[in-house]
C-alpha cells in the first residue's frame, strides 16, 4: 500500500495499479485498484438518535462485536462497520427497524 496526500500522486499510484491510502475530511480511506475485491461495510448515517435508539444501537453492537471492536469504532469515530454480508443485511434491517438511517457500501 502506498500513502498519498496529493492528488497527482493518487492519479499515479492509481493508474499503476496500487493500493494506495489516503485521508479524507480527517479520516484514513484506502483506495483499491479495479478488480480487488472488497469487503462490504455498514455505513451509519450522522443523525440526532433518541436515547432509545441509542440504547438499541448499542445492544445490537454487543451482540455482534467485542467492547474493544466498539471502543476503536468510536476513539476513531468511523461510522462504517465491516463483516460478512448476510450479517451485515441483518444488521441494518434491524438497525431500520429501529429508525436508524444506514446502507451497506459494496465499492468504496
Amino acid at each position: 500500500m502506498h500513502w498519498v496526500d496529493k492528488q497527482e500522486d493518487f492519479d499515479r499510484a492509481a493508474a499503476e495499479g496500487k493500493c494506495v491510502g489516503f485521508e479524507t475530511n480527517g479520516t484514513p480511506m484506502l483506495g483499491l485498484p479495479d478488480g480487488v475485491e472488497q469487503e462490504p461495510i455498514l455505513r451509519i448515517e450522522v443523525q440526532d438518535l433518541s436515547a432509545k435508539q441509542l440504547y438499541f444501537l448499542k445492544r445490537e453492537l454487543y451482540q455482534h462485536f467485542t467492547y474493544t471492536e466498539i471502543r476503536h469504532l468510536h476513539t476513531a469515530k468511523h461510522s462504517e462497520i465491516a463483516m460478512g454480508l448476510h450479517g451485515l443485511r441483518v444488521l441494518a434491517q434491524r438497525l431500520n427497524e429501529l429508525g436508524i438511517r444506514n446502507h451497506i457500501v459494496h465499492d468504496l
